[in-house]
């Protein structure tokens, strides 16, 4: 499998082609992808101790 194959299926393209602002858009958009699933990782945790702190303890029967 070449490497220009490899980079269409993937809709990937190599830095080198795409230049310094190719390179600079996505180093920025692999950023905000990693930092917006960081977001939702906390934002999950959070609600879930929320959740959990709101739920009253279960009664020992």
């Amino acid at each position: 499998m070449d490497e220009g194959r490899l980079f269409k299926t993937t809709g990937l393209h190599s830095l080198r082609d795409r230049g310094l602002i190719g390179g600079l858009q996505y180093g920025i958009l692999t950023g905000a992808a990693f930092a917006a699933l960081t977001m939702l990782l906390i934002l999950i945790g959070l609600s879930g101790k929320i959740v959990r702190e709101q739920t009253p303890p279960p009664e020992p029967s």
